[in-house]
């Protein structure tokens, strides 16, 4: 799978979440079923980790993910950049890179 690449906009001190339906081919939804996911905001890209992203899992047979960046997380940014990754380790334990992107952080 390729990696999508996707920025993204948050505000520093808020709550942000983001939904992704991945398909196949064929247009039909991916089972993610037995899938887990990791992720997190770092300064930049290949940079310090600013926090981790949590995972919604209820839907993952319907092929939808949901991340959320809590506010706990976005109020610790100190620049209007940032990167974000999304990574998904597969039943068989293949770990591949899903989403990744620039992240524009609307400071207070």
């Amino acid at each position: 799978m390729n990696t999508i690449r996707y920025p993204i906009a948050i505000s520093e001190g808020a709550d942000f979440s983001k939904v992704f339906k991945l398909l196949d081919l064929n247009k039909v939804a991916l089972d993610l079923t037995g899938c887990t996911f990791v992720g997190a905001l770092l300064t930049e890209q290949g940079g310090v980790s600013i926090g981790s992203l949590t995972f919604d899992l209820n839907q993952l047979n319907l092929g939808i993910v949901v991340f959320s960046i809590s506010k706990s997380v976005t109020s610790l940014c100190t620049s209007d950049k940032a990167w974000y990754y999304v990574e998904i380790t597969w039943p068989d334990t293949k770990v591949e890179r899903l989403i990744q992107g620039n992240v524009t952080v609307n400071l207070k």
